[in-house]
């Protein structure tokens, strides 16, 4: 995929399961600078919905292959690429959202905490029907 850069607009090449810095070549910041998503701009949204998508559909893979207790989280993962996908799509036809601080944050910690809420969940409903 190629994207323009937003200092200078020359086009760059982003590899399909690496991070947008955002920039060419030219102008690339450190690997510790901080992340595209926390720039407030349609391009940082882009680029948390492409990190979003990318860990979930990486989650899928060992969790759907194991035991049912690690099974809602690859249902969980499913339903957050087809969520962010869908995000994501409707973003590229009527612009990319600027987030705030606040949401930023929440979405780029929901790939730790969500899996481990989706399996608390799936242990309560396993107590509440069969019994503790």
């Amino acid at each position: 995929m190629r994207r323009a850069c937003q200092l200078c607009g020359e086009e760059y090449k982003v590899p399909a399961f690496s991070f947008d810095k955002g920039c060419c070549s030219k102008h690339a910041r450190g690997f510790f600078s901080e992340p595209l998503w926390f720039r407030p701009s349609p391009e940082g949204t882009r680029s948390l919905w492409d990190f979003l998508i990318k860990i979930h559909f990486v989650y899928i893979i060992p969790t759907a292959l194991l035991d049912p207790p690690i099974a809602p989280i690859a249902v969980y993962s499913l339903a957050m690429v087809l969520y962010f996908g869908a995000r994501s799509a409707t973003g590229y036809y009527r612009g990319y959202p600027i987030l705030t601080n606040r949401q930023i944050t929440g979405l780029a910690w929901l790939p730790l905490y969500g899996p481990i809420l989706a399996l608390v969940f799936s242990g309560l409903g396993q107590i509440i029907r069969h019994g503790p």
